[in-house]
C-alpha cells in the first residue's frame, strides 16, 4: 500500500511539471479575420470578427472552444482550429507549431483519492485521456486493505460524458480488468480474478486545473472460489489534475 502511494505521488509530480511546458494566455490574430461567436459552438450566433493585429486574452476553455476577451472587455468564443492560426507575439511562431498535437483532444487528467471498497479502506489512482466532448478513456488502480490481507483492483474503461459545463461534470463508465487478492495466512493461495464493472461519477471544477469527484462503482467478479464474494461495491472521492 505504501509503495502504491509513493508511485502515485511521483506520477502526480511529473504531471504537474509537464503541464507547465506550454501556457497561452494572450494571442495575436494573424489571419485576415476570425469569427467571434456568442457561445462555444458554431450553432451560436456569429456576432463579431477579430482582424489581423488584434490582441485577444484567453479567459477560459469549454471543450474544444475558448472564451476570449477583447480590449473593449467584451467576451466571445473561438474554436481550437481558429486558435492555431494565431501567435503569442506579432513576430512569434504560429500556435500550430508550438502547441502539442491535438492540444484539446489529448487532454489528460490524473486523479488520486481515497474511499471504501467492500467495507474496507482503499486508495485509488486514475489516468484519463479525453477523446472528444463526450468520450474519454480511463485506467485506474486501487489498493484495498482487507482484514485478512490486501487486494489490488485494476481496470480500463470507456467514459460517456453527458454533462460537462464550466462548473460540473458527470460521466458513466463501463470497464473491465482484474482483481488480485493476497492473504496474511501463507497457507491460503492468492487469487487473481477478472471482472467487469460500471461506475458513475459527478465532479465539481475548482478553477481550470482541478476537479473534485465523487465516484461510485460496482464490479462483477468471475471464477469465484469458496467463501469469496462475487461482486465488489466501492465509493471514492478523488482530486483530479488536468494537464
Amino acid at each position: 500500500m505504501r509503495q502504491l502511494f509513493l508511485t502515485a505521488l511521483l506520477l502526480f509530480q511529473c504531471a504537474v511539471l509537464q503541464a507547465e511546458t506550454v501556457k497561452v494566455n494572450k494571442i495575436w490574430v494573424d489571419q485576415s479575420f476570425i469569427n467571434l461567436f456568442a457561445g462555444p459552438d458554431e450553432d451560436f450566433e456569429r456576432i463579431d470578427v477579430a482582424q489581423r493585429g488584434d490582441w485577444l486574452d484567453l479567459t477560459r476553455q469549454q471543450g474544444n472552444w475558448f472564451q476570449v476577451e477583447t480590449r473593449e472587455k467584451r467576451h466571445y468564443w473561438i474554436s481550437y482550429q481558429q486558435l492555431l492560426g494565431c501567435r503569442t507575439e506579432p513576430d512569434g511562431p504560429l500556435l500550430s507549431s508550438i502547441l502539442p498535437k491535438n492540444w484539446f483532444t489529448d487532454l489528460h487528467q490524473l486523479g488520486f483519492g481515497g474511499g471504501v471498497v467492500a467495507d474496507s479502506p482503499a486508495i485509488q489512482m486514475s489516468l484519463t485521456r479525453r477523446l472528444n466532448d463526450f468520450l474519454a478513456l480511463n485506467g485506474s488502480v486501487a489498493g484495498i486493505g482487507l482484514d485478512t490481507g490486501s487486494a489490488v483492483l485494476y481496470q480500463g474503461g470507456l467514459q460517456i460524458i453527458p454533462l460537462d459545463t464550466e462548473s460540473w461534470k458527470t460521466y458513466l463508465e463501463f470497464s473491465g480488468g482484474g482483481y488480485y487478492r493476497s492473504f496474511d495466512d501463507d497457507t491460503i493461495d492468492a487469487s487473481h480474478r477478472p471482472h467487469i464493472g460500471i461506475a458513475g461519477a459527478i465532479g465539481y471544477r475548482l478553477g481550470d486545473r482541478f476537479n473534485i469527484v465523487a465516484r461510485a462503482q460496482y464490479h462483477s467478479l468471475f471464477k469465484a472460489r469458496l467463501n469469496e464474494a462475487d461482486n465488489l461495491k466501492g465509493l471514492f472521492f478523488l482530486v483530479e489534475y488536468k494537464f
